[in-house]
């Protein structure tokens, strides 16, 4: 009976293990839902997946700032923009949602916001289609939202 409880716990702790080794790289994401996203970013922090941003991280995909199991490769951009909601399925203006907007602001630590406001990067700065999108490289991070390996 004991020999299956230890080999229960093995298995237990090598899950464990497994689930604390997992990465998922963020490659090209244009971003969606604010609230998705969050919902999202809450449940690989949750399951401790380690999160990599490497290559282009849009709208809402930059809200991974605000978790400490995600970090910038060198060669990470991040483009910000103002949540909105297109008109007729965006073939026509949009218009700008404060409350989204907010909720993205309140996920970026102060030292990540302080450098998107740097480039007005929540501001509406304008577009047709869609807000113009601010693009910040991640070289302009601080050095501890930088992957160390």
């Amino acid at each position: 009976m004991k020999t299956k409880t230890k080999v229960a716990s093995a298995a237990v702790g090598i899950a464990a293990l497994a689930a604390a080794a997992t990465t998922s790289v963020i490659y090209n994401d244009g971003g969606g839902s604010v609230y998705e996203y969050v919902r999202k970013y809450d449940d690989l922090y949750a399951k401790n997946v380690r999160v990599r941003v490497d290559g282009n991280c849009y709208s809402s995909c930059t809200m991974a700032l605000g978790y400490s199991n995600v970090c910038l490769d060198p060669n990470a951009v991040l483009g910000f923009h103002p949540a909105y909601v297109p008109y007729f399925f965006g073939l026509f203006h949009y218009s700008i949602h404060p409350q989204a907007t907010e909720e993205m602001r309140r996920r970026y630590p102060p030292d990540a916001l302080a450098i998107i406001n740097k480039h007005d990067g929540l501001k509406d700065n304008g577009g047709w289609l869609r807000p113009e999108i601010r693009l910040i490289k991640a070289s302009e991070f601080p050095t501890h939202y930088h992957c160390t390996t």
